[in-house]
């Protein structure tokens, strides 16, 4: 039973590395390590995406990501999060999913889970200087 559910892709979120703060206007570089424990990599391309949520602000960003590449073992992929000038300051959560119009894959991972998108760290958003 332990091999058939090993069997294809099983992806795991290892770690997710990203600053505590940043700017209005700031990209914010973060850090995806990702396992498939799996015995193959999954053969279609569905995007990964990340979601930025908080101050009233609910953004989807689909990343220049193909998870086709991640054959079985350990994965690092760099998050680029664009924030805006005008995003307003405070707090925000980051989630990341995988998924297209067809198809949301799930990770095998304890993390809070809303519509295929996982939580992975939080962060605050200060103000600019000027």
């Amino acid at each position: 039973d332990d091999w058939v559910s090993r069997m294809g892709y099983h992806y795991v979120i290892d770690a997710f590395a990203y600053p505590k703060t940043c700017k209005q206007g700031d990209t914010a570089r973060c850090k995806l390590r990702i396992s498939n424990v799996g015995v193959a990599p999954i053969y279609k391309k569905i995007p990964l995406k990340a979601r930025l949520v908080g101050c009233g602000i609910d953004r989807v960003i689909e990343l220049d990501t193909d998870i086709r590449a991640w054959l079985p073992g350990v994965h690092e992929e760099t998050i680029m999060l664009p924030l805006e000038h005008d995003l307003p300051v405070g707090e925000y959560t980051v989630f990341v999913g995988i998924m297209d119009e067809y198809d949301t894959l799930c990770f095998a991972t304890d993390a809070e889970e809303t519509n295929g998108f996982y939580k992975v760290g939080e962060f605050t958003v200060e103000e600019a200087k000027a």
